[in-house]
């Protein structure tokens, strides 16, 4: 079959405009894809759930240490009943943080695992950071913990084997006054820690508008 020179031309033409186009279409969903914001949907609800968790914990170190406080204060004057009954309040308040922190946990890894889908780059960076500061919160929260339970135990052996000597009583509040201290610097840096974590949020909103 003959074909004539021109209409070669205009074949040639409807094929190169077809690479094109697909060429274009290619394209243009590359850079919609990598270019325009994108926030998994499971980022944002976890993110959302997260923010409370956090919030729960700020407020509940702010708590655990005004009890604290409140049972140094009794033990330094001698109301060691006050003082146990007061520890053991907070064993249970312990209770609470251990599962705060495990709901934490869980959500920072969920937000963690859908970092790489998020656009532009810079707020997936901007999201590392933040996730970051989220996981120093839960490592002071974890030592915080620790700490917490090592002084309800020596609170708790003290008040039964009554050993309420000079010398005993005396070593004890030191110990007391130095773990309260030492648990007040904890939940200070969880507070500080959550600011940074809200700040790198703020970046993070609106590299992703």
């Amino acid at each position: 079959m003959y074909y004539s020179s021109s209409a070669k031309w205009n074949a040639l033409i409807i094929v190169v405009l077809a690479i094109l186009l697909v060429v274009g279409i290619v394209y243009g969903v590359n850079v919609l894809s990598n270019g325009a914001p994108y926030v998994p949907q499971e980022f944002k609800s976890t993110r959302a759930q997260a923010a409370q968790t956090s919030d729960q914990i700020v407020s509940e170190a702010t708590a655990s240490i005004t009890n604290l406080n409140a049972i140094s204060s009794a033990y330094n004057s001698g109301d060691y009943n006050t003082a146990l009954n007061l520890a053991i309040e907070e064993a249970n308040h312990n209770n609470a943080e251990r599962s705060s922190a495990s709901s934490l946990s869980t959500q920072l890894g969920t937000m963690a695992n859908d970092l790489y889908q998020i656009r532009p780059e810079s707020a997936e960076q901007v999201g590392v950071q933040a996730i970051g500061k989220e996981y120093q919160i839960l490592e002071n929260l974890v030592n915080y913990i620790g700490l917490t339970d090592q002084l309800l135990n020596e609170l708790k052996i003290g008040y039964v084997s009554q050993s309420n000597a000079t010398s005993s009583t005396a070593t004890l509040n030191k110990n007391l006054n130095n773990t309260v201290g030492q648990l007040n610097t904890y939940a200070q840096s969880v507070n500080s820690l959550n600011q940074q974590y809200l700040s790198l949020m703020d970046q993070f909103d609106t590299l992703t508008k």
